[in-house]
């Protein structure tokens, strides 16, 4: 181990440094700086999560925006059971992908955590039809996730 003395004049003692203190500190200066470079996340950010409630057959809120790592929580508040699922319909080709509950009996919840930013419609499989019933309503809601 190197270390260098300083000279304390207020009292005759002397100060000693390591100094791979200094060296640690220009590594990590390095390490944060590269990775903004190379558009890695920030080291100091932090995942949220975000609840949305299943209520009377609606998602509430119906729409929520997040980022990239955050996670939801849905919850069933319902008396009815519930499925979350992705997807518009019945005929969309992403049904079930990346989003599939299973079955959530009243107090049950399920969580997802997204990885990639893009626009997440999902539904209650047993309820969406209400909308294209009636023309309104309808158990359908949307993740936006952003970078």
């Amino acid at each position: 181990m190197e270390l260098s003395r300083h000279g304390d004049t207020s009292g005759g003692r002397a100060v000693v440094r390591d100094q791979r203190v200094g060296s640690f500190m220009r590594y990590g200066v390095l390490v944060m700086f590269a990775c903004l470079l190379l558009g890695a996340p920030p080291l100091l950010a932090s995942a949220e999560s975000h609840h949305i409630s299943m209520k009377d057959r609606v998602f509430t809120p119906v729409t929520v925006t997040i980022k990239v790592g955050d996670t939801i929580e849905w919850i069933n508040d319902d008396q009815d059971v519930h499925l979350v699922v992705s997807g518009k319909d019945l005929q969309d080709p992403s049904l079930g992908k990346p989003l599939d509950s299973g079955t959530l009996l009243p107090g049950q919840h399920f969580t997802f955590t997204f990885k990639e930013p893009g626009h997440y419609p999902y539904m209650c499989v047993i309820h969406w039809s209400l909308q294209s019933i009636t023309g309104a309503g309808g158990m359908l809601g949307e993740v936006v996730v952003e970078p």
